[in-house]
């Protein structure tokens, strides 16, 4: 159950209905994830979460009356990098993670977007359980977001910008490349962060909300 399931540090969680490629199995891994039982997929209602100091993705099944937690990706105290930039999808229980963070579901196809800070990369990790390198590039990269048109937002942390994914091209949105500071502008790439790491869309009255972190804002 999962009131006998252990996490560490746990950050990033996305909450899922009917999620998964039917008949496919999520392991429940002995004590930790409460156990010896697997979740049969799609699960009717359910959270994703990034177990950060772990470097696993977990899965709660939220439909039983008592929760149930599974290990979807990664494996604990195996921290590493897999699948490669460029390399083909594997196997979810193959992938491994160094300090996953933030998490988005993709409103196309329901796959889960990943921030794997310490590696540097951004994995996909898809209905039919596997995963691929989405996007490299940044430097500890932590929150994403969508709007309600499908564009990706992600803090840049450690390169202390906003960038976008749109139209097929990741781009810098605001801020400026290593550069950290507290700039208000009219123009988004006179702007200066630093360390952002949250994003929230909040719609067409706030818009993006970003969590300022170096900056306490």
């Amino acid at each position: 159950p999962g009131f006998l399931s252990k996490f560490f540090s746990p950050r990033g969680l996305v909450y899922v209905e009917n999620w998964g490629q039917p008949g496919l199995k999520v392991p429940v891994l002995g004590f930790e994830d409460g156990q010896d039982l697997s979740i049969t997929l799609p699960v009717e209602r359910g959270l994703i979460v990034g177990d950060t100091g772990n470097n696993t993705i977990r899965l709660i099944d939220l439909t039983p009356a008592i929760p149930i937690v599974g290990t979807l990706s990664g494996h604990a105290g195996e921290p590493g990098t897999a699948p490669a930039v460029g390399a083909d999808a594997i196997p979810v229980a193959d992938a491994r993670y160094n300090t996953p963070l933030g998490m988005a579901m993709d409103p196309g196809d329901s796959s889960i977007l990943i921030t794997d800070a310490k590696n540097n990369v951004i994995r996909r990790l898809t209905q039919s359980l596997e995963v691929t390198t989405a996007f490299d590039g940044f430097f500890e990269p932590a929150g994403m977001t969508f709007d309600d048109n499908g564009r990706l937002f992600i803090a840049d942390t450690r390169n202390h910008l906003i960038k976008v994914f749109e139209n097929g091209e990741l781009k810098v949105l605001a801020g400026k490349q290593g550069i950290a500071g507290s700039k208000d502008s009219l123009f988004s790439s006179e702007s200066t962060f630093n360390n952002p790491s949250g994003l929230q869309w909040m719609g067409d009255n706030l818009r993006l909300v970003v969590s300022d972190t170096g900056n306490h804002a």
